[in-house]
Order: structure tokens, then C-alpha cells, then sequence
């Protein structure tokens, strides 16, 4: 957590636990690697999944401004997007969520350099925040900009708009129909 100078990560076979915000605010960390049996990392060497599909940590250094999440590793489905995983993650501007995400966690992308997000997923997956989050505060929740709460625009599939449209806490955001 906030180690600053930590570039990069080599997950060992015998770890068994690790906290969703182990490398948070790692803002020199471009590579995790795995020999777990419970954690794997994505083919770009840059998400960390567990064996119950959670992606947990994101290496950002040197990622470009458009990051296309991976939709799985050699073992498992990105399944859940675990809170606060692309928080602060400077320089990205643009995240592409991919179908098989059933989940997201709060403030997962809580990060002042987001303008745009497309979810690929054909339902919606779950935002887990709060229910009495305000239309001002969505900024901090999802997507958006930690210093100016806005409404980012949030691609969904047009086929599944009214899906998003339907859900309450989708319905909060900036959302838009896309065809992938």
C-alpha cells in the first residue's frame, strides 16, 4: 500500500491471502506475476485475479490512456471488479469493461483522469455502494473525478440499455447505449 517505489510483484505459491488493496497507490508498479494456485495474473502481466474470478490489484505504470480489462486469465474469469482496483490510476483516461463482470466494488474507478468507461456487459453488472448515494457523489462511487463530482459517460450495450436504465443505481449514472 503506497509504496511508491515498489515496480514490480511476484505473487509466491505459498501466499494464500492477499487484501484487494495490497498494492494500492503503487504508483511505480507495471508487472505482477503469480505462482499461486489462488491468484493469477492477466496475460498483460497487469490485473491480479483470485480463483473466485475477484480482480483484486491493477499495475497502471506504463499502462496506455485507454486500458481494455482483460476478460480472464489462463485459470479464471474476471468475474468481479473489487473495490477501489483503478483508484488514482493517473494518465488512464478510458477503461473497457469486459462482458463476464457480474460485479463492481466501490470506488473502483475513483480517479481524477477517467473521461469515459464502456461496459461490455450484456446485464448490468452490481454496483456495490451505498443506496443512498446522491446524483452529486456518483464521482466517488464509481467513475469520475475525485475533485469535480461529474457525470462520466458510461457506454453499455445498446441492446441492453434499457436493462441499465431499469436498474436503480445504473440509472444514477451517465449511461449510454453502444454497439460493440
Amino acid at each position: 500500500y503506497n509504496c511508491t517505489g515498489l515496480e514490480t510483484v511476484d505473487i509466491g505459491s505459498g501466499v494464500t491471502s492477499l487484501s484487494p488493496s495490497a498494492f494500492f497507490r503503487c504508483s511505480a508498479l507495471s508487472s505482477i506475476t503469480s505462482t499461486s494456485m489462488k491468484y493469477e495474473a492477466t496475460s498483460d502481466n497487469r490485473c491480479l485475479v483470485d480463483y473466485e474470478g475477484r480482480l483484486l490489484n491493477f499495475a497502471w505504470k506504463g499502462a496506455s490512456a485507454s486500458y481494455d480489462i482483460p476478460s480472464s486469465t489462463a485459470s479464471f474469469t474476471v468475474k468481479h471488479i473489487a473495490p477501489e482496483v483503478f483508484n488514482s490510476c493517473e494518465g488512464i483516461t478510458a477503461f473497457t469493461i469486459p462482458e463476464t463482470v457480474e460485479g463492481i466494488g466501490q470506488l473502483a474507478f475513483y480517479s481524477p483522469d477517467i473521461e469515459i468507461v464502456y461496459c461490455k456487459c450484456k446485464v448490468p453488472p452490481t454496483l456495490n455502494w451505498s443506496d443512498n448515494v446522491t446524483e452529486s457523489s456518483i464521482g466517488g462511487w464509481i467513475v469520475g473525478n475525485s475533485h469535480l463530482p461529474f457525470r462520466c459517460p458510461v457506454y453499455v450495450p445498446s441492446a441492453s440499455l434499457e436493462l441499465y436504465q431499469a436498474d436503480s443505481k445504473w440509472a444514477k449514472l451517465n449511461i449510454s447505449g453502444y454497439d460493440f
